[in-house]
């Protein structure tokens, strides 16, 4: 699928249109949330099995090449193997879950609106939260207040498809670039100007951005009133991008099955 930019103005009902049934780079976190398992430790290396310890235990000897489980040495489970939380991103796990699938619960309830979505050829309506709001208003401020900082001329883009998928740019920058603009409270906008970092929970959204439309790099920006805007450039990450388009096309194949099961009952 090749890249189409729409003329369409954000928040409008042919915007929700354009983006009902399909995932949207806002919402891609929830795909790439990774799993909590419980696994079972051999020396660094981590094994999750179902069952429990009993058959944990009943394994050892399948994993022996993994080097000596660590084994609890007190308490009321000594001599059982170590049990730890751990994310299903960590290397050389062995992981499964509660949901056939492998994914988490976040990104189970976002398949099954966008499941909603094709079935009623309607977007579901999302809250219009006082936050949602005061970012709206406060946009453009921040896309001028980073053109006068930057001398980068900014042209608004409303959507964009592409791998089967949309995202909403805050601005073109160039033809190599895009913005993703961010309002914050001002705790927040002081916690992201001393750690000189874009947070975590944006990282999956702007190189999601940056898939989508096929450009180099990304400004960061983040404006609260009263306080110097903070604008951190990203550049494509290809290692990340593919785990993107790998945990996508999975999620898409999980998604087709389900459905068709729904439309056939």
């Amino acid at each position: 699928m090749a890249l189409v930019i729409h003329d369409l103005e954000q928040g409008s009902d042919e915007w929700l249109r354009a983006r009902s049934g399909i995932v949207t780079m806002s919402e891609l976190e929830a795909i790439l949330t990774p799993i909590n398992v419980t696994a079972y430790q051999f020396g660094e290396t981590f094994v999750e099995f179902a069952g429990g310890d009993d058959l944990a235990q009943s394994k050892l000897s399948d994993y022996l090449d993994l080097g000596e489980p660590v084994v609890l040495k007190s308490g009321e489970n000594k001599g059982k193997l170590k049990s730890v939380r751990v994310s299903s991103d960590v290397p050389g796990l062995v992981w499964t879950s509660d949901d056939s699938s492998g994914m988490g619960s976040g990104a189970i309830t976002y398949m099954y609106k966008l499941i909603g979505e094709r079935v009623t050829g309607k977007p579901v309506e999302s809250a219009n939260t006082w936050q949602m709001q005061r970012g709206h208003e406060l946009e453009p401020v921040a896309r001028e207040l980073y053109s006068m900082q930057t001398d980068n001329e900014s042209v608004i883009c409303g959507f964009m498809t592409n791998h089967d998928c949309g995202f909403s740019p805050d601005s073109l920058v160039g033809l190599d670039g895009i913005s993703e603009i961010k309002t914050k409270e001002p705790h927040l906008q002081a916690a992201l100007l001393f750690s000189n970092e874009i947070p975590s929970e944006h990282i999956a959204q702007v190189q999601g951005g940056l898939w989508i439309s096929g450009r180099e790099w990304c400004d960061f920006v983040s404006y609260c009133p009263g306080m110097p805007l903070f604008v951190k450039k990203v550049f494509r990450d290809e290692s990340f991008i593919d785990n993107i388009a790998y945990r996508v096309n999975k999620f898409y194949t999980e998604l087709d099955r389900r459905m068709k099961i729904i439309v056939n009952r």
